[in-house]
């Protein structure tokens, strides 16, 4: 039943305008008639004992477009089982399908162009193809009596009644309403509410009027509903002045041109509740001082006069407390004066009224706070010696005597310490002070108040405390030492008076050396009673020195650092002897060369230089005895002059050093000496070679 009255609905939402009553002369001949028996998509249809038609000129939404669900669900609710009339275009096939407008019976004079109406309902879009048909000059509405005597072919607009461009014939069907809507649906007393209905007739729509009903089913308001647009929709403007609170439903009448008439009863409803409203509120002031009044001012909007509005105050202890004021054309305002200290806050709120809801005001913050004060503070000197006094003095503003002031001093090293001092009658205060240490001083003022002024601090003012200067000197006997060498360092400290008198004893000394440029410390030492010091140092190794001494000052001194005294530390000397157990040797014989080394050292390399006859030279090496002594004996190779010297490489404490040479003679051996045995042999060779030689010569002689 839903379903045939929507496709009703929809054919009859299709006659809206006058102007669609009027068709063309374009003609139409029918060429095969059947029934719908499936609708394939918005243009595709099968119908029966004909085949599958593509609809001429139009295009609807593919099956993965939008809109393809709207236009397929269109065309079946409109056509699906339903006889229609074809006009065939004999040239055009698409895909198999036959190219046609299809047209079904609307009534007993006219036919609806099936084409034309799925363009009017805006679910496909036209698209002239070419074939043989104009969509430019479709109607809606063909011309088509049931009882022509051409068996159903039409009389192709040649009738009568003006040709298929005639109107409808008089019928007794009433319009249809539906679609009926209130917007907002819901809304206060004054809010404008838009009523709109569709309503169709092929005949046309004469009026459509609505009835607004109370909450009580009374009659309140008529309004004349107006189409825009010749889209079948018509709408009214209620405007809701003086609606009272509750549910209102329309009635829709709607009259065609023969006049015949339709009435539907609360169709639809709108709910009228209060207005809303809204209440502000703000401080004439965010800071005041005790005893200072304040005034709590705002509105209620939509502006509403002699209205109770309630105040509520919360003190800084959490205590709230309500003062009610009465608006004027919307304002009100509230003088009050605070008496506690704090943070208070203070919201407004009213409840409302028959037609009005009541509203509340964000919290607003306010701080009483107690009067000001000042507090000033100076120093008699910004610069002062160690040992002398400093005196702060200020006054406290207005003038409050027997009050605590805090004098806060900040040491040079940052930490701080407070004295405590009491105003004068006239509101004056001072503290004399000696400073421990040297550095930047700072001090400031401050009171805590009390229950009626306010905390006060003055600035920080600073002062300097010097230490007194002091100096050092530093001095050696020699700046030439060798390694191992013992020298006395020695100095003493003076003051801008002199040397520091007692009990300035104990005072670290810190002596320091350089020899590669990065400052070591040597040792430290500790002051005597006159303010001297010495220390002995011993050398080490060899380098070229820079000697210093300092001192890092005390508490009431500075601190000093010597002169740098340069010091060349050297290797110590040495030498060395040489000699040979004899001055001729005979070759075979060996040869002692001896000696000693000074100082003695032990367990240290010589080196033996040999030179034989021939000038070329080697070396042997030895190590020294624990007395420093040492020897080497070695068999000559060689007849004539030798010489030999011994030389030593030195070390980190002690020079190197070569001694003089020695020379020696060795003369060729005797048979039986010693190398005897070794000339025998040489000789015999020699012997043998003479005897082959002269052997080899005789025998050549003979065979020439």
């Amino acid at each position: 039943m839903k379903r045939t009255l929507f496709v009703f609905f929809f054919l009859i939402t299709l006659s809206l305008s006058r102007a669609l009553f009027v068709t063309s002369y374009a003609s139409m001949e029918i060429d095969a008639e059947g029934y719908v028996t499936n609708v394939v998509d918005g243009d595709t249809l099968d119908v029966s004992n004909f085949g599958r038609i593509r609809l001429a000129d139009i295009d609807a939404p593919e099956s993965y477009e939008n809109g393809y669900d709207e236009a397929k669900n269109y065309l079946r609710d409109l056509v699906d089982n339903k006889l229609v009339y074809i006009d065939k275009d004999p040239e055009q096939v698409s895909y198999g399908r036959f190219v046609c407008v299809i047209y079904m019976q609307w009534n007993s004079t006219h036919l609806l162009n099936v084409n034309k109406a799925i363009l009017t309902e805006g679910v496909a879009e036209i698209w002239d193809y070419p074939n043989e048909f104009n969509p430019s000059t479709w109607t809606l509405y063909v011309h088509y009596p049931e009882t022509d005597s051409d068996g159903g072919n039409g009389d192709n607009g040649s009738g009568d009644d003006g040709g298929n461009g005639g109107e409808v014939p008089s019928d007794t069907t009433a319009p249809i309403i539906g679609n009926v809507e209130v917007n907002p649906s819901s809304g206060s007393a004054g809010t404008v509410f838009i009523i709109s209905a569709n309503v169709n007739d092929p005949s046309g729509v004469k009026t459509v009027i609505g009835y607004i009903q109370n909450p009580d089913g009374m009659n309140i308001a008529t309004l004349t509903l107006t189409e825009d647009d010749n889209n079948g929709i018509y709408t009214g403007l209620w405007y809701g002045t003086g609606a009272s609170i509750g549910t209102y439903w329309i009635d829709i009448v709607a009259t065609d041109n023969y006049d015949n008439s339709i009435e539907g009863n609360n169709l639809v409803s709108c709910a009228v509740s209060k207005s809303t409203t809204m209440i502000l509120c703000s401080v004439s002031s965010s800071s005041l001082t005790i005893g200072i009044p304040i005034t709590i001012s705002g509105s209620i909007t939509p502006a509403l006069g002699g209205k109770i509005v309630t105040l509520t105050y919360m003190k800084p202890d959490g205590f709230t407390f309500t003062r009610t004021v009465t608006t004027n054309n919307g304002e009100y305002s509230d003088t009050y004066t605070p008496d506690m200290l704090g943070s208070w806050r203070v919201s407004a709120s009213w409840v409302g009224d028959a037609t009005h809801e009541g509203a509340s005001s964000s919290s607003k913050a306010f701080t009483v706070s107690k009067l000001s004060s000042t507090i000033s503070c100076s120093v008699s000197s910004s610069s002062l010696m160690i040992g002398n006094s400093v005196t702060v003095s200020g006054s406290l503003i207005p003038t409050l005597s027997g009050k605590d002031v805090i004098l806060t001093y900040t040491k040079p090293d940052r930490s701080t310490f407070t004295k405590t001092v009491t105003t004068s009658s006239d509101g004056s205060y001072s503290d004399t002070y000696t400073p421990d240490t040297d550095g930047l001083w700072g001090v400031k003022a401050s009171w805590t108040g009390d229950t009626t002024y306010s905390y006060a601090s003055s600035s920080s003012m600073s002062f300097t405390v010097s230490k007194l200067s002091s100096s050092l000197s530093c001095s050696i006997p020699s700046s030439d030492l060798t390694v191992g060498d013992s020298v006395t360092i020695s100095g003493s400290i003076l003051t801008v008076s002199g040397v520091i008198p007692p009990p300035q004893t104990g005072v670290p000394i810190i002596l320091s050396y350089k020899s590669d440029g990065v400052w070591s410390t040597l040792t430290t030492v500790t002051s005597t009673d006159n303010g001297s010091y010495s220390h002995t140092w011993t050398t080490q190794s060899v380098a070229s020195y820079k000697l210093k001494a300092s001192w890092k000052g005390d508490n009431f001194f500075t601190g000093a650092t010597s002169n740098e005294l340069s010091v060349t530390v050297s290797k110590i000397s040495t030498s060395i002897s040489c000699s040979v157990s004899s001055t001729t040797v005979t070759r075979g014989e060996s040869i002692n060369v001896s000696g000693t080394i000074d100082p003695l050292l032990s367990d240290i390399i010589i080196i033996f230089t040999y030179t034989k006859p021939d000038g070329s030279l080697f070396t042997r090496s030895v190590t020294t005895a624990s007395d420093g002594s040492f020897s080497d004996s070695y068999f000559p190779d060689s007849d004539g002059s030798w010489s030999v010297t011994v030389s030593w490489d030195g070390n980190s404490m002690y020079n190197d050093t070569v001694s003089s040479k020695v020379e020696f003679t060795v003369n060729t051996s005797i048979i039986g000496g010693p190398g005897w045995a070794d000339d025998m042999i040489v000789i015999g060779g020699f012997s043998i070679f003479i005897v082959i030689s002269l052997f080899m010569t005789f025998k050549r002689s003979l065979v020439l």
